[in-house]
């Protein structure tokens, strides 16, 4: 497991908060896990990168045999705000190098609220071994905006015939401290943070629905809250230790803070 830096919000600070992000593709006892991953065709494990670990994760390029469509294998990180710079890097190459070696590599991207995709410029490789490859990435998101990751598999020239794989291993994120600015024209207040059990927000006009996005990018059933004058209320002692990302929707807008359960 590898792990996701996390900086204060608001102004810039240098503390910073750990989260894990599964980009070596295994679990504590080197069992291959993609979990929090998602696939729109089969992947496998595959050899791992040096350094990480004994598995990787083997994606098929697009119009192949094991993918007859667009090969997709990414994961939402929906933590990442507007205004702010993050690093995507990690290892990989084509595994079926030299039968086929076409571009593959990593990238940033973000879905907009009406589910349209937009793709920032990938890092490529076509090497048959592991590369390792860095891309960097400042964003300008509007509400509803969401930022993922993607493994870019490539694709294969016409409808193949056999079982073509890129490889990837080894890919860790992390955010660039002089970027951490809120920039919308009010700051929430967030409070207490870390927090045990109950977490206040205020700055946020009719809060109509409350979510949590925990690290894996999933988000919870709407939570309870009770709001006063400005100021809403939710219950987070069921939360496991650890970032999470609070989710706020009023009749104009959506925002997200972050904070830490202890």
């Amino acid at each position: 497991m590898r792990a996701l830096l996390f900086l204060g919000l608001g102004v810039c600070s240098s503390y910073a908060y750990a989260q894990s992000f599964n980009g070596s593709f295994e679990d504590t006892l080197g069992n291959y896990n993609d979990s929090g991953w998602v696939s729109t065709c089969s992947v496998l494990p595959g050899p791992a990168a040096p350094g990480f670990g004994s598995v990787g994760v083997l994606v098929p390029h697009s119009n192949t045999s094991s993918c007859t469509g667009w090969s997709r294998f990414y994961h939402y990180v929906p933590w990442i705000a507007d205004g702010e710079t993050w690093t995507l890097s990690g290892w990989c190459g084509v595994f079926t190098f030299p039968f086929f070696s076409p571009y593959v590599g990593l990238r940033f991207g973000w879905k907009d609220a009406l589910g349209t995709l937009h793709f920032n410029t990938a890092a490529l490789t076509n090497n048959g071994g592991y590369t390792f490859l860095s891309v960097t990435n400042t964003f300008a998101l509007a509400p509803g905006d969401t930022v993922f990751v993607e493994c870019d598999a490539g694709t294969a020239g016409g409808m193949g015939v056999n079982q073509l794989f890129a490889m990837f291993d080894g890919l860790t994120l992390s955010q660039l401290p002089t970027s951490v600015v809120e920039r919308s024209t009010h700051t929430l207040a967030l409070g207490p943070n870390p927090v045990r059990d109950h977490l206040w927000v205020g700055g946020m006009e009719r809060v109509r629905e409350v979510r949590c996005i925990d690290g894996s990018g999933r988000m919870s059933a709407p939570r309870p809250f009770e709001a006063r004058a400005g100021t809403v209320e939710v219950t987070v002692v069921d939360l496991p230790p650890g970032m999470h990302v609070l989710y706020l929707r009023s009749d104009t807008e959506v925002r997200t803070v972050r904070f830490v359960k202890e």
